[in-house]
């Protein structure tokens, strides 16, 4: 009897995690739910220089360069199909030699440029259909490269959880988590965007978030709110 209560424990403390963290429990509110779930499936993100774009299709990102326009592909991510495809992002690094891909389950994978998986940084914890881990902000920062790390990664959730991950891509391919804030107190219903300003002194961070009334429906939307934080 003690070994079977033993063995059930784990299981039995997996669906008390489950429903703990179900999809109806989501911190998310359901209008910013259902505007993410407007947005277009397909994304196309420039690098900085202009040189590199990259195309997200359903299967894959396409690496393509502007010595011809962008009519070849020079590098092909290959990621996992995502039953929720709006919910990704795709971000360039400073020096535009990195492609870092998130799902909507909050999982990070980062690419070189000719489209070899470097390694894959794990959500938290997510479930399906509870976004509260999709990434509304992927934002690689200004960095000067050292011995041991070549770029710093930000990672920002929709609930306003923020990581930052320094990446080294050498022959030591790893990555190794900074620190963490939160957003929460000042966003309490989620953000739904963040954009990262490098000619500001000491790295400006732009979040946006909506103001929803109590029934939470798009068509009720009030405002929005627009918040600065210096990194």
């Amino acid at each position: 009897l003690t070994n079977c209560h033993k063995s059930s424990t784990g299981p039995f403390r997996l669906l008390l995690h489950y429903l703990w963290y179900s999809p109806s429990s989501s911190s998310l509110p359901l209008g910013l739910i259902r505007l993410a779930n407007k947005q277009i499936n397909w994304h196309l993100v420039l690098s900085s220089n202009g040189k590199l774009l990259a195309v997200v299709q359903d299967q894959c990102v396409e690496i393509r360069s502007v010595r011809d326009d962008f009519g070849s592909v020079i590098g092909k991510c290959q990621v996992p199909k995502d039953p929720n495809p709006q919910w990704r992002r795709v971000a360039w690094s400073y020096d535009c030699t990195l492609l870092a891909y998130a799902d909507s389950t909050g999982t990070v994978r980062l690419f070189d440029l000719i489209g070899s998986e470097l390694f894959v940084i794990p959500p938290v914890v997510s479930f399906p259909q509870d976004f509260s881990c999709a990434i509304a902000g992927l934002i690689f920062l200004e960095y000067t490269a050292s011995a041991q790390w070549s770029a710093e990664l930000l990672v920002i959730t929709y609930s306003g959880g923020l990581k930052s991950y320094l990446v080294s891509v050498g022959t030591n391919q790893n990555f190794q988590e900074n620190h963490t804030f939160s957003f929460s107190p000042h966003h309490s219903r989620g953000i739904t965007s963040a954009v990262y300003h490098p000619g500001h002194r000491g790295s400006l961070i732009n979040i946006s978030s909506l103001l929803l009334t109590p029934l939470e429906n798009l068509s009720s939307l009030e405002n929005s709110s627009i918040q600065d934080f210096t990194y």
